[in-house]
C-alpha cells in the first residue's frame, strides 16, 4: 500500500475507530537523513474487544518535518481486515 499525507491520516483515523493498539513490539528500525524504515508488531483489539495483531513493515519519507510519503506491508496476523483498514469495499 502507498499512501500520501493526507490518505495516511484518513487510514490512522479510520483504525482508531475499528481498533485500540496495546502494545507494538519494534523488530528493526533503521533511520537516515528524512527516511525511515521500520519491521513492527502492534497487538491490540477492535471495537467488540477481539484481539487484533498484524505484521506491519513500512519506509517513510520526510519532508518540512510531516510525512510526505509513506509505503508499508501490513500482514493480519489475528483479526479482521476491517479492523486494520485493509478491507477491499469493491
Amino acid at each position: 500500500m502507498r499512501l500520501d499525507r493526507t490518505k495516511y491520516i484518513q487510514h490512522v483515523l479510520e483504525q482508531k475507530n475499528n481498533m485500540t493498539v496495546n502494545s507494538i513490539d519494534y523488530k528493526h528500525i533503521l533511520e537516515k537523513d528524512n527516511e525511515l524504515f521500520a519491521l513492527y508488531y502492534p497487538k491490540g483489539k477492535n471495537k467488540d474487544n477481539q484481539p487484533v495483531e498484524a505484521e506491519v513493515i513500512v519506509y517513510i519519507s520526510f519532508e518540512n518535518q510531516q510525512i510526505f510519503r509513506i509505503n508499508g506491508m501490513v500482514r493480519l496476523i489475528k483479526g479482521d481486515l476491517a479492523d486494520v483498514d485493509m478491507k477491499n469495499d469493491n
